[in-house]
């Protein structure tokens, strides 16, 4: 039996959801290597 709270949970059905799908997954991986590489865009947002 495991006990967590319904926001972990939550947090662990969204992790599983997004990881399910394998291009998902690689392009999510992708996105963290890069950033922890420090190849990171910086954009300006558009005002209006």
């Amino acid at each position: 039996m495991v006990i967590l709270s319904l926001a972990d949970f939550n947090t662990w059905q969204e992790t599983h959801y997004l990881l399910s799908n394998p291009a998902n997954a690689q392009g999510l991986l992708n996105s963290l290597d890069k950033t922890r590489n420090s190849q990171l865009i910086q954009k300006k947002l558009i005002e209006q």
